[in-house]
């Protein structure tokens, strides 16, 4: 895992293999239940919904969002993408209500 600084963006988690070990975790959060982050990608702060925690068996802790990102120029609404927990690069907006 990289050190993040104050101005570098989430680093995003590739999907679990097999050879990755134990598989991890997850903890899917209900529609009704979903916290919001703040993600730093693309040199910017965006707001997510957070769909999903998976906590690997290492101890750290990933969040899979709804993010919308702009890819190859075009504006995607409702990318969904996994990014290791670093409270630099990602600030809670609102608590889920677990």
């Amino acid at each position: 895992m990289s050190m993040l600084r104050e101005d570098q963006d989430a680093e995003e988690v590739a999907p679990w293999r097999p050879g990755d070990g134990p598989k991890p975790a997850v903890h899917v959060f209900p529609p009704s239940e979903r916290p919001m982050l703040r993600v730093r990608t693309q040199g910017r702060w965006h707001t997510t919904v957070v769909l999903a925690r998976y906590d690997h068996h290492d101890g750290r802790a990933a969040y899979q969002v709804d993010i919308n990102l702009t890819i190859d120029g075009l504006h995607h609404v409702g990318t969904s993408r996994t990014y290791w927990w670093n409270p630099k690069a990602m600030k809670p907006v609102r608590p889920g209500t677990r």
